[in-house]
């Protein structure tokens, strides 16, 4: 069987038990580190519902990741544009982006959107290009990542993403394996990242952790790097006296609160 990222071929890795009842075999490619379940079978099951009950950081990672995307936006991108949230779930990090001033649109044709109705891509011309596309915890539910990034690339030049990459040890063990839920089957490497970036011709930012930005544009330090708070006191230090002297300022944007409030009155007035 060949790699879904470089197509070279994988080897056996291990075996978990998915979803308690369900043997799942764990295949590594040892060209670009990328690891993937073969024939994951139990998938139409597994989403019975759209978000497993298991995903009891949802809330906290929508509030995080909003306001290192927006720091992002502001200081990198043209944030007068259109944004778009792929896998945007029920819709609520979307909401958050627009209550920032921020013309984010849904996109998730397998959950229900409870907090951005009327913001979806379907209610924008088909042919609207979007500054960027966002899609958290999205690629390791993907048994082809790489068709989607080709998907989203006709959309925006710049793909924004989170997914966990494998830790250096005890990889077995990894959390975010998650077999309980049957949904995490394709897992990334920082490797496989840098094949993704090369075979797409973009460049990678990445805290080599958890976020990562694929972008067209070409800058000569690390974007996300930049932008997350260094943890250690001294760092702290030199990071804000650097801001001190950044011209790039970062200023917050009015908020589409109340202009949504507006037009959501006026579509449910039309019925």
């Amino acid at each position: 069987m060949k790699c879904s990222v470089c197509e070279s071929i994988l080897a056996p890795l291990f075996q978990k038990k998915i979803m308690f009842k369900y043997d799942g075999y764990y295949h590594l490619c040892n060209n670009c580190k990328f690891i993937q379940i073969t024939n994951p079978h139990w998938l139409e099951e597994a989403y019975s519902s759209a978000i497993t009950s298991t995903d009891i950081g949802l809330i906290t990672r929508n509030l995080y990741f909003s306001e290192i995307i927006e720091k992002i936006i502001l200081k990198f991108f043209k944030n007068e544009n259109a944004f778009l949230d792929y896998g945007g779930g029920y819709g609520l990090f979307v909401r958050i982006m627009r209550d920032k001033g921020l013309e984010f649109y849904r996109e998730d044709k397998y959950c229900e959107n409870l907090f951005a109705k009327y913001f979806d891509k379907n209610d924008l011309k088909s042919e609207t290009k979007f500054e960027m596309v966002t899609a958290f915890e999205v690629f390791e539910h993907l048994e082809n990542p790489i068709e989607v990034f080709k998907y989203l690339l006709t959309m925006s030049d710049n793909i924004l993403f989170s997914t966990e990459l494998q830790p250096d040890k005890d990889l077995e063990n990894w959390e975010y394996l998650s077999p309980e839920n049957g949904q995490h089957i394709s897992l990334f490497h920082y490797q496989t990242l840098l094949k993704i970036s090369n075979l797409l011709n973009m460049q990678l930012h990445t805290n080599k952790k958890s976020l990562h930005l694929l972008t067209k544009k070409r800058y000569d330090f690390d974007i996300i790097q930049h932008i997350e708070r260094p943890k250690n006191i001294i760092t702290r230090i030199m990071h804000k006296i650097g801001n001190i002297f950044d011209t790039q300022k970062i200023v917050s944007k009015k908020s589409l609160l109340m202009q949504d409030w507006e037009l959501i009155k006026s579509k449910q007035k039309q019925g």
